[in-house]
């Protein structure tokens, strides 16, 4: 199980706090390489250093690995050429390969660099890909012209589809069709919040929740009056969504433009972490390998990213809409070393911060007229780690079309993904439902899931 791995990694870097020499060692660089290094592991193998991590390339039948990268085996004649697996080139000269990097804007084709192909202003015609213009700029480069929600890409131009379409009492006309209007509806409708905005999480409240072996490792590094920011969506004070009539078991709530924030010292915390497992490799230890499969360095860095930027929510001018949140969980007692459970999931622990409705009761209302209901339900039970139950309900403003949102704000009908991926499944699996939504929402959230999916 996924959990039983983490338990293991935060067990290896506790028992590894008192290794002091191993973190000075470590000399705060985690990098495997150093930029452009390339090797070979094996005679199949290339492996080339990007972004300080090891890429590796298995070179291709009638090819072997020479000075980092795959290159035909053998001799060779006369003026022989050929393009590697790795997009270089090799040319004969004296009997013998020599690679060739194309560099820039050049590929390998038929074993010479040459320049990647261009479009010709004079030359090009306007053509759609998707609902976007294609045309050709001045510098040779193509470019793409969003046609927008409302218009469709028809021959190279952006039209309105709806221009001369007529449609009967109570439909509108979206993309050229005539669909039947959605029932007017208070969710999706424009709110704020006025006090109370704010949930936060002080770093001694952080602490609290920790158990002792991990504050022996990063105790020091949480500042106590430090503090994670998070939104407050279902505040006591908000305006704008009065009309709005909650089905059982949820609560109403007004979603605006905002970012959850993370202090300095938790991103220090990982660049602890980062230091003592570099430490450990320097005198033999290897986490990686005592964890199987698991690249701690492409967990740690995308956490880190996330942590320096913050979660953010786009919703223009507000949202309303009526959520169900509830989490809970009972952790063995084997993990008292690791987290303070009562701290978590126990009466006014951190979880009681973001808990709101009913969601036993939320996940079998149904939503009202007009709307769409999305559940997501998480349950997860490990032998020796314990149990946690996550449920999310909310109902969103339904829509057929474009026309049935806020599009002059930013709002438009998308594709919302609707439950939890399962095991070996992405966000992209799962089925969907229409709502009116901000769609760098969708997009920022189904990447995020997405790039975590492993993990948990």
């Amino acid at each position: 199980m996924k959990l039983n791995r983490w338990m293991m990694v935060l067990a290896t870097l506790s028992l590894s706090a008192g290794l002091a020499a191993c973190d000075d060692a470590a000399d705060g660089n985690t990098a495997e390489c150093k930029a452009n290094e390339k090797k070979c592991s094996g005679g199949a193998t290339a492996m080339v250093c990007k972004d300080g991590k090891w890429e590796t390339t298995t070179c291709d039948a009638g090819t072997a690995c020479q000075d980092g990268a795959c290159l035909p085996s053998g001799n060779c004649q006369g003026n022989e050429k050929k393009c590697n697996v790795n997009g270089t080139a090799s040319v004969c000269k004296d009997g013998q390969w020599e690679l060739v990097i194309c560099e820039g804007s050049t590929e390998c084709k038929d074993g010479v660099c040459v320049q990647k192909a261009e479009c010709k202003p004079s030359e090009h015609v306007l053509t759609c890909v998707g609902n976007s213009i294609q045309s050709c700029g001045q510098d040779g480069a193509y470019k793409l012209e969003p046609c927008g929600v409302e218009k469709k890409c028809d021959d190279g131009q952006c039209v309105d589809p709806c221009v001369g379409v007529q449609c009967g009492d109570g439909e509108v006309c979206s993309q050229g069709t005539c669909v039947v209007a959605r029932p007017a509806t208070p969710i999706g409708a424009a709110c704020t919040c006025e006090s109370d905005c704010t949930i936060t999480v002080t770093g001694k409240e952080l602490k609290d929740a920790l158990g002792l072996m991990v504050l022996a490792l990063v105790g020091n590094d949480i500042k106590d009056n430090e503090m994670i920011t998070a939104p407050n969506f279902f505040s006591k004070s908000i305006s704008g969504c009065d009309g709005v009539v909650p089905p059982a078991g949820m609560t109403v709530g007004c979603m605006y433009d905002t970012t959850i924030t993370f202090p300095d010292s938790l991103i220090a915390v990982l660049d602890k972490a980062e230091s003592i497992i570099a430490g450990l490799a320097l005198i033999g230890i290897n986490i990686e390998e005592l964890l199987g499969d698991l690249d701690l360095f492409a967990i740690i860095t995308p956490v880190k990213a996330l942590l320096t930027a913050g979660i953010p929510f786009t919703s223009p001018n507000g949202y309303c809409l009526t959520a169900a949140i509830n989490i809970d969980g009972q952790l063995d007692q084997s993990l008292e070393l690791f987290v303070n459970p009562s701290k978590i999931f126990g009466a006014g622990g951190l979880i009681s911060k973001i808990t709101t409705g009913d969601h036993a009761k939320a996940s079998t209302a149904p939503c009202p007229a007009g709307t769409e209901k999305f559940s997501y339900t998480l349950i997860s039970e490990t032998e020796g780690m314990g149990a946690i139950d996550v449920g999310f309900d909310m109902c969103l403003r339904g829509c057929d079309t474009h026309a049935d949102c806020r599009t002059s704000e930013g709002y438009s009908c998308v594709e919302i993904p609707n439950g939890v991926p399962g095991e070996g499944q992405t966000v992209d699996d799962l089925p969907t439902k229409k709502a009116c939504f901000d769609k760098s929402n969708i997009e920022y959230f189904t990447g995020l899931t997405n790039l975590f999916s492993d993990l948990f």
